[in-house]
């Protein structure tokens, strides 16, 4: 196994033996946009009837709820 520093072992929360980590999935955010013509192109895509659009990242992106 390749040795893991301590800081890579506190951004991940990995015990220092290793042994008793498990592999999380990930978990994936929502697909941003940057312009809201973007969005709601996306949104008549998937034939979304009922959405809005919602400022993400610091107001800089735009995202499609439903």
């Amino acid at each position: 196994m390749v040795r893991l520093y301590t800081r890579v072992k506190r951004k991940l929360g990995v015990t220092t033996s290793r042994r008793s980590h498990i592999k999380r999935p990930k978990k994936h955010g929502a697909r941003t946009f940057r312009t809201e013509e973007q969005a709601k192109e996306y949104a008549s895509k998937l034939k979304l009837e009922k959405f809005s659009i919602a400022p993400a990242k610091k107001n800089k992106r735009f995202k499609i709820l439903q």
